[in-house]
């Protein structure tokens, strides 16, 4: 629910939303109020405090419109202007000083000089795991951007790197003339890239999209949490893994069955998964929630995400998960897999970086 609000443009307030636009590159000022609202409704706040800041102002506004016009979302405006109220003894706030005060608050709850590529920076294991997606550092982001679905009394939960490298980087290699003379494939990641980057048949900007692609795999653009079971068979993470080779868009395709035709994955309608998907709401809106609250709207086309971006191989595509497989490719169907590989790193990239702006525009984190 939203209430449509207007108010008179000053100096300090032209000010404020110019610094946090700068900030949040494409952002609207719409956006900008109602994350700062959303910011604002922490009862911790000393608002006094903030009023009593000292702010720079815009000297010439006549570029201005006589009045900023936007839709704030009805909870958080009334939350906000509550804890004012009690903060100053007011009866009334007034608009513009209600905005004025949230916009403050915003701007110092973030770093506007902090390292823009922080949601894409490869995460390392720690001393408790060698997972990068199930580090301290993993499982805080996931509790801030998804403590109300892990709260809630469905199950535990396990972070998940949503798009993989070993898969494409496995199948590539099992291309090359080195593996065809009998390397052994590295289980690792790393190996893999070393193999790629060491080898003469690969050329140099090939190398520097699987570089560029495995130092941003694990980074937290590429996290999120699923639900656990004990049992693999309905895993999540293993279901992913085992029947979808780790490619997002097809695991994302049946989950939009489950929602719209009540079909999909077998795995899906286990009575905890069902309860965990149907956590999001059911049918339509229940996908439509699903996909925005993970923050996966990158990986498709379109508004209603339906259409993926190719990530996983088109049925043509005869793509070599096996030894096997790569020793019965002829020459143009080998050339189909080298150019799916390059459609899919340039996929995959796009979609990382995309989410990892996202997720720094909203900076709850």
């Amino acid at each position: 629910m939203t209430t449509l609000v207007s108010v008179r443009p000053n100096g300090q307030l032209i000010y404020l939303l110019n610094k946090l636009q700068d900030y949040h590159k494409g952002a609207t000022r719409t956006e900008i109020i109602n994350w700062a609202l959303e910011a604002g409704k922490d009862e911790k706040i000393k608002w006094r405090k903030v009023a009593e800041e000292k702010i720079e102002s815009v000297n010439d506004i006549s570029d201005q419109p006589q009045f900023i016009k936007f839709r704030a979302t009805t909870g958080a405006l009334e939350e906000v202007e509550k804890n004012i109220k009690k903060e100053f003894d007011l009866k009334i706030v007034q608009k513009p000083f209600l905005i004025k005060l949230v916009l403050i608050n915003y701007l110092n709850d973030i770093d506007l000089y902090s390292d823009n590529a922080k949601f894409i920076r490869e995460i390392k294991g720690d001393i408790w795991t060698r997972d990068p997606d199930d580090t301290e550092l993993a499982r805080a982001f996931y509790k801030k951007f998804w403590g109300d679905i892990m709260d809630a009394d469905i199950g535990i939960y396990r972070g998940d790197t949503i798009i993989s490298f070993n898969t494409i980087a496995g199948g590539f290699i099992r291309l090359l003339k080195v593996y065809k003379d009998g390397l052994k494939m590295p289980s690792s990641s790393e190996g893999r890239l070393e193999v790629i980057k060491n080898s003469v048949e690969v050329p140099y900007s090939l190398k520097e999209d699987f570089s560029k692609f495995k130092e941003k795999y694990h980074s937290l653009a590429n996290f999120m949490p699923l639900l656990k079971q004990e049992n693999l068979k309905y895993n999540l993470n293993h279901v992913k893994n085992r029947e979808y080779y780790d490619f997002p868009d097809g695991f994302l395709k049946d989950i939009r069955d489950f929602y719209l035709n009540d079909k999909g994955n077998q795995a899906f309608h286990e009575e905890n998964n069902k309860k965990y998907f149907n956590s999001f709401g059911k049918a339509e809106e229940g996908y439509r929630n699903y996909i925005e609250k993970n923050y996966l709207q990158d990986y498709f086309l379109d508004s209603n995400y339906k259409e993926g971006k190719i990530l996983r191989p088109p049925s043509e595509i005869k793509f070599p998960y096996s030894k096997a497989i790569a020793e019965k490719l002829n020459y143009d169907e080998r050339e189909g897999v080298l150019l799916y590989i390059g459609t899919f790193l340039k996929n995959a990239l796009d979609i990382i970086e995309a989410r990892g702006d996202r997720l720094r525009k909203i900076h709850l984190f």
